[in-house]
């Protein structure tokens, strides 16, 4: 899976795009079910994005765009998915 740069590029304006495009991703959904603390079951599109806004306390994804403490959850958060996908393509 090939996510877009703007997470790790500090491309503030694309990390709302950034963040539709990965809630919508399923392996974005399985790893988000396998994270420690999650017990509601099966993630979809919707859930992800509740998730997403919650880790990275906003309301709205569109927050992303100027809420730079949101910004830097939102990269830590993607990095650390991008960390797992790579591990589990090289297992």
């Amino acid at each position: 899976m090939r996510l877009h740069a703007a997470a790790s590029t500090g491309d503030h304006m694309n990390h709302v795009r950034e963040s539709i495009f990965i809630c919508n991703s399923e392996d974005f959904h399985r790893w988000l079910e396998r994270r420690p603390g999650y017990v509601w079951g099966t993630v979809d599109a919707k859930q992800a994005a509740n998730i997403v806004r919650g880790l990275c306390g906003v309301k709205s994804r569109s927050e992303l765009k100027d809420n730079e403490q949101a910004q830097q959850k939102f990269e830590a958060l993607i990095k650390e998915f991008r960390s797992e996908m790579a591990r589990r393509e090289m297992a």
